[in-house]
């Protein structure tokens, strides 16, 4: 057990691996299928937790429209457990059409396979259904499956019908990971911002003008944000990355500094500590020399502490 829990990381994950090879001599994944085998088909007379079964319940009377058979012979998966997410998918399997939204309001959940492509094709055909909003679902239907120029035709469609900044973006997505169009991508998510002020659209918005060298226009677009979304760590991470770009490292070190906040990085999250040898590297130390000094020589003068998120 102490060696499980030895600094030496490698130690550690070689007393790991033995603990779990003497245990289970045959793998971990056999083990796991024999428990699987056991209890597929127990049923318990006695429900103990309800989970959030929702897209459950839903792919249940998917299947059941189509006469196939539910995910699961053990679990159970209830129609009052159906959220917000999943309802506009249940309403058209009920109603056969899917109803129109707020376009202002971020749609809020995705369901992707033939039947509801079907559905949805079939669907515009009835005043009801012929809308913005089917239009959108359809065109993450068709990405989802793999039919890009299908996908980008739908999402302009349910744009020209209603403009809405959902449509838009994920057109502008199109140039800016499969096209690799960033110009174009960045024009269009300059559009996406002015339709709707939704802080998920202001942060593609900032990837795709960086991935474009567009770091004056990031900047222009953050003197005039709301406060609510200029105060957001992400984006005041975006700000000091165009700043250190345009080498106004002085500006850039006043945002990135220990009292930095990003509520949203993930363990492992590279992004922070980048950009800080960046900024002190050149502060501190200038830019020529190899990249390894610059690391060991900013992790001796201005160390990151709390703001490094690296998996070491």
């Amino acid at each position: 057990a102490k060696k499980a829990h030895s600094k030496d990381y490698a130690q550690a994950v070689g007393a790991a691996k033995e603990f779990f090879r003497e245990r289970f001599p045959e793998g971990i994944d056999a083990e796991l299928r024999k428990i699987a085998i056991t209890f597929q088909d127990f049923k318990t007379a006695e429900v103990y937790q309800y989970g959030s079964g929702c897209w459950g319940a839903l792919k249940n009377i998917e299947n059941k429209a189509q006469n196939l058979p539910p995910v699961s012979k053990t679990l159970e998966f209830y129609e009052d457990s159906i959220t917000e997410e999943q309802q506009p998918f249940l309403n058209l399997i009920k109603n056969g059409y899917l109803e129109e939204t707020d376009e202002n309001l971020a749609p809020k959940g995705y369901a992707i396979s033939e039947y509801f492509k079907e559905l949805l094709e079939k669907s515009l055909q009835d005043p009801k259904g012929n809308n913005w909003f089917s239009y959108y679902h359809l065109g993450v239907i068709e990405y989802g499956l793999g039919n890009i120029e299908k996908a980008q035709k739908y999402w302009q469609k349910s744009y020209d019908l209603k403009p809405n900044a959902w449509a838009l973006r994920n057109i502008a997505m199109l140039y800016k990971n499969i096209y690799r169009e960033s110009y174009i991508a960045a024009e269009y998510m300059k559009t996406v911002i002015k339709l709707n002020q939704h802080l998920s659209l202001y942060k593609d918005c900032a990837e795709t003008l960086i991935q474009a060298e567009q770091y004056e226009e990031w900047l222009n677009i953050c003197a005039d944000m709301p406060d609510s979304i200029s105060k957001t760590g992400r984006i005041r991470y975006y700000k000091a990355f165009c700043l250190n770009r345009l080498g106004r490292n002085e500006e850039a070190s006043r945002i990135l500094n220990y009292d930095f906040v990003m509520e949203d990085i993930r363990e492992g999250e590279l992004s922070l500590s980048e950009l800080w040898y960046d900024i002190y590297g050149a502060l501190l130390f200038g830019q020529n020399m190899p990249r390894e000094e610059i690391i060991k020589k900013v992790d001796m003068a201005k160390p990151l502490k709390n703001l490094n998120f690296k998996m070491d």
